[in-house]
């Protein structure tokens, strides 16, 4: 079974207090990539209550099903969402939002669930939502307990969710995550244009979609959009956010003509089609896609390492859950950069990389540099107790430059651990799941499985960095004393063999990082 990280297992244990303290409708924050779902699984696993799980989009719902049987084997699971209907499930029954809007399949449920789980719950305080709350009777002392689950626990609209949730059980922010490297880090660009913004009017605390897309799907702004993505990322695989559907498909179309691969998707494709398309960009066929509102949410490709926010934003909300599309954790991925293109406005605050990190940056980010180096740069000077409390970190976790500390190593596709002779972890990419890895022990006494199942590239790497704390070797860690000292005879002849002249002061862990690169090109 999978282990839950330090913070997942945090956040089911402020749930379970609140229920002792008698709050029935508690709410999680955390950003997207760091295992909403698995944390919510842990909870049905500890509640032993029959659950009803409501999310708001198709692509949600399977994935939900997989972290739920990854994390709790044996659990009997249905799903509700479009032709499938297994409304009899016993443990955990996985629905649709807007297949629960139909009276019809609605009254096909018993209301005896004793959880709700509500994905995405800043939606929950709108109409369909609050509708089926009310039906599982989570507003009643006898009834269902609810917890909700968000990145973004503030609407564009204003609307608060204390109408819906009596407290935030367990938070954590995107600029924490970055920070203990279970996210990457977020690198920015600004690129200026010459479109003004002023006469484009707010709509439910946003610019209103007809009179943005006037504005800013012209030639000349599209253009720019794709220089910038020429000029900045070349080679990334890139989501590109726009104000409506023929604004997408102007901005692909522009892509293409420069003959960079893309596509737009809508919510108007066929769902087939719409499959397809995002396999492309997974299989690295397309580059960029561009769309509007469609991959904001549920949308999960940690491959993506740009973001190009073409639709300008005034809602942080809005803006965090399309940036948050790029922060999953992806072998080779350095980090994932967001080109802004800020257009002039003068009586609006728009939402940029640097207004994300909100008050726990302090200082902003350089030209080209990413969040972690600034967050050093802000540790050299307020220190590293007062930037590890800000962040809520444990001041001995404050390692935010390397992501591990443990001596990761590329190997064709895969990526290895060595802990001794004969012995290390590799990561192996499951070719049937884009993303996902099985972990791999290969020890003298031949090789095992730690894991059922594979994992996507942030849990793959946790399981077998847990592994490796209990059964640490002489060359797992970066900062083992052997590594620092002067190379070997016998490997800098290795190393000549190979036709490789190292320079002076080659350490002796260089070098064996050198040799595995070798042995590993040839497997």
């Amino acid at each position: 079974m999978l282990a839950l990280r330090p913070y997942q297992l945090e956040a089911a244990d402020a749930v379970i207090a609140g229920l002792g303290q008698g709050l029935r409708r508690q709410l999680i924050v955390l950003p997207t990539g760091t295992g909403k779902t698995l944390v919510m699984a842990e909870l049905a696993r500890r509640l032993r209550r029959r659950a009803l799980v409501l999310v708001h989009r198709r692509e949600l719902v399977d994935q939900t099903v997989a972290k739920f049987a990854m994390l709790v084997p044996g659990i009997e699971l249905g799903v509700v969402q479009g032709p499938r209907n297994a409304v009899g499930a016993r443990h955990v029954t996985v629905a649709s939002v807007d297949t629960l809007q139909d009276p019809r399949r609605l009254d096909q449920l018993t209301p005896d669930f004793g959880a709700v789980f509500a994905d995405e719950a800043h939606h929950a305080v709108s109409t369909k939502w609050l509708h089926l709350l009310r039906w599982a009777r989570c507003f009643a002392a006898d009834g269902a307990v609810l917890v909700g689950f968000t990145a973004t626990p503030r609407r564009a609209d204003g609307v608060a969710l204390g109408h819906v949730f009596q407290r935030i059980a367990y938070q954590r922010s995107l600029l924490w995550a970055i920070a203990q490297g279970y996210l990457c880090d977020l690198r920015g660009v600004a690129v200026r244009t010459r479109v003004s913004l002023d006469p484009v009017p707010l709509q439910d605390g946003e610019l209103a979609e007809p009179a943005l897309a006037r504005v800013v799907n012209v030639a000349n702004r599209n253009a720019l959009v794709v220089d910038a993505y020429r000029q900045h990322a070349p080679g990334r695989r890139a989501l590109c956010f726009t104000a409506d559907v023929p604004h997408a498909e102007a901005l692909a179309e522009a892509f293409r003509a420069a003959g960079i691969p893309a596509a737009a998707v809508s919510g108007g494709m066929a769902a087939g089609r719409r499959s397809q398309v995002l396999a492309e960009l997974a299989a690295g066929r397309l580059a960029v896609l561009t769309n509007c509102a469609v991959l904001t949410e549920g949308y999960d490709e940690p491959s993506v390492s740009a973001v190009l926010m073409a639709r300008p934003m005034v809602s942080q909300a809005l803006y965090t859950q399309c940036v948050g599309r790029g922060t999953r954790l992806f072998p080779g991925k350095r980090d994932c950069l967001v080109i802004d293109f800020a257009d002039n406005a003068r009586r609006l605050q728009l939402q940029d990389l640097p207004t994300l990190a909100g008050g726990e940056l302090k200082l902003a980010p350089r030209a080209g540099e990413g969040l972690r180096a600034a967050l050093a740069r802000q540790a050299a000077l307020l220190g590293p107790d007062a930037l590890a409390q800000g962040l809520g970190l444990e001041a001995e976790a404050f390692d935010l430059f390397r992501r591990s500390r443990f001596n990761w190593l590329p190997a064709g596709p895969a990526l290895v651990l060595r802990l001794g002779p004969g012995d290390c972890l590799r990561l192996v990419p499951d070719a049937g799941r884009t993303g996902h890895f099985h972990v791999v022990h290969a020890g003298p006494d031949g090789s095992e499985h730690l894991s059922d199942e594979s994992l996507d590239i942030g849990y793959a790497q946790g399981l077998a960095e847990d592994w490796a704390r209990g059964h640490l070797g002489p060359f797992a860690r970066r900062d083992a004393r052997w590594r620092q000292r002067q190379a070997t005879a016998k490997q800098l002849a290795e190393l000549s063999r190979h036709g490789i002249a190292p320079g002076p002061g080659l350490s002796r862990g260089d070098a064996s990082d050198l040799i595995e690169r070798i042995f590993a090109a040839r497997r």
